[in-house]
């Protein structure tokens, strides 16, 4: 065997004992937790950020040793902290819990309120994405699944238009930059569910979008209802 051939097998060897990876914000919201274990149950190393201990409580049930909290606030600093500590990733979930919004009619609410919605529902997202950019491109086949909401995609709903419409512009930046990350090899889907919705049938989707059996999918806003 010629040295090169040796050498190009001894690299796939390595990448073959590669744990798959994925990292779940927000991982302690009932859809966080049913996403952290059907991931762990696929074997894979999980990520799950929280903000407080009453959330890190929720997640020790799950005793596994593919299992890593890790302590996040919602800002920058925290998010390239992440990259430090993340050195392979194959898979990004966006999860927000909405009852952090606060619901208002739009002639009671407040500039900094739309603000805020857009800032967690919309920038961050996009910066997770942009800061682990160049470490999605090392997958072998990478995936970015933003969780969004129904109430993006039919009008919104009373005294929650902040929420509605920062979900509806998530939706498009799924659609429109998904084409050119798909030239890198990482495709990025948004879910869309209705709030009745049980969070088993949301993770299911969740995780068929991160697997190969929806290597065909890219950029699409998929509702999910009863």
């Amino acid at each position: 065997m010629n040295i090169q051939l040796k050498n190009f097998w001894t690299i796939v060897e390595k990448m073959s004992k590669i744990k798959s990876s994925v990292l779940i914000t927000n991982a302690s919201n009932m859809i966080g937790l049913s996403c952290t274990e059907i991931f762990l149950k696929n074997n894979y190393k999980v990520y799950c950020l929280i903000s407080n201990s009453k959330q890190k409580n929720k997640l020790k049930s799950f005793q596994s040793q593919n299992l890593k909290i890790l302590n996040f606030s919602h800002n920058k600093k925290s998010i390239k902290l992440l990259k430090k500590k993340i050195k392979h990733l194959d898979c990004i979930i966006y999860n927000f819990d909405n009852s952090l919004n606060k619901k208002t009619s739009f002639q009671k609410s407040k500039i900094n309120q739309w603000k805020k919605s857009f800032e967690i529902n919309f920038f961050q997202p996009i910066e997770l994405v942009h800061v682990f950019y160049s470490v999605l491109k090392k997958s072998r086949s990478a995936s970015v699944i933003n969780i969004s909401s129904l109430l993006s995609s039919f009008g919104g709903h009373p005294n929650m238009y902040q929420y509605g419409i920062a979900k509806l512009a998530l939706d498009n930046f799924t659609k429109y930059v998904s084409k050119e990350m798909i030239e890198n090899k990482i495709r990025m889907n948004s879910v869309l569910p209705d709030n009745s919705v049980k969070p088993e049938k949301i993770s299911d989707i969740v995780y068929w979008l991160s697997s190969r059996d929806s290597s065909y999918v890219c950029g699409a806003n998929i509702e999910i209802n009863n």
